[in-house]
């Protein structure tokens, strides 16, 4: 019998059922055992599974996604990205409360990343573009939250849980650390910005956003994981 005072978190392959990993049911209430529970799922779910039906979230892969930077007039493209790291998190605050039938969210996750790939860098005034390979180290929190309501089968039996659209928080710790090639170092300096006072504050901005824009596609990734494998946990466990 599942009730809102009870959170399933779990791992399962549709096409391989008996592979699945079960995780034990958690009270509301039980700090402890949700974040657990949690890491377990994170950790287990982070490898994806062989047919695909989990996705990766460590490795990480990101074919391409971009940025603009309006004041600067600055366009960032990152291609070929490939980050590390989401499996190792910790989580520091998990909190379920019930409301109206259905659960309420909100999860803190602390984590350090390494993220390599391509960079492009294009100035919209003048066209001119920069181009290189870049690593980024960094640490940072993302906080989810997001709404949990129990679904039931047409003879009114548990089902699973339905996971609503989440909202996303990235703030990065310290400064991220960014290793390139001497050629992309000395054109970041020499092409952009035009006032090189405002170098160390725009390539600040800049790796911070390149991190956060990876970690909000990880955990985007990862809820849609957790959204597969809640959608039908009723059917396949006894809570």
């Amino acid at each position: 019998m599942f009730s809102v005072s009870t959170v399933l978190v779990l791992l399962v392959s549709q096409q391989a059922l008996s592979q699945i990993i079960k995780v034990d049911p958690c009270s509301v209430n039980d700090a402890d055992c949700l974040i657990k529970s949690q890491t377990k799922f994170l950790r287990e779910a982070s490898r994806g599974t062989p047919d695909s039906t989990l996705k990766s979230t460590d490795p990480f892969l990101i074919p391409h996604y971009s940025h603009t930077f309006e004041k600067e007039k600055l366009l960032v493209e990152l291609k070929n990205v490939v980050v590390t790291g989401f499996k190792n998190q910790e989580i520091t605050n998990s909190k379920f409360t019930p409301k109206d039938g259905a659960i309420d969210a909100d999860v803190d996750h602390k984590l350090s990343v390494i993220m390599t790939g391509d960079m492009l860098l294009k100035s919209l005034e003048s066209g001119k573009q920069l181009s290189g390979p870049i690593t980024i180290e960094s640490s940072l929190n993302e906080k989810l939250k997001y709404v949990l309501t129990p679904t039931v089968t047409a003879d009114k039996k548990f089902k699973g849980l339905m996971i609503g659209p989440e909202e996303k928080q990235c703030s990065v710790v310290g400064e991220p650390k960014l290793t390139t090639t001497a050629a992309f170092k000395d054109g970041l300096v020499k092409e952009i910005p035009k006032k090189l006072e405002e170098y160390d504050d725009v390539l600040s901005q800049l790796k911070k956003t390149a991190v956060c824009l990876a970690s909000d596609a990880m955990y985007a990734a990862h809820l849609e994981n957790l959204r597969i494998s809640a959608a039908d946990y009723g059917l396949y466990n006894t809570a």
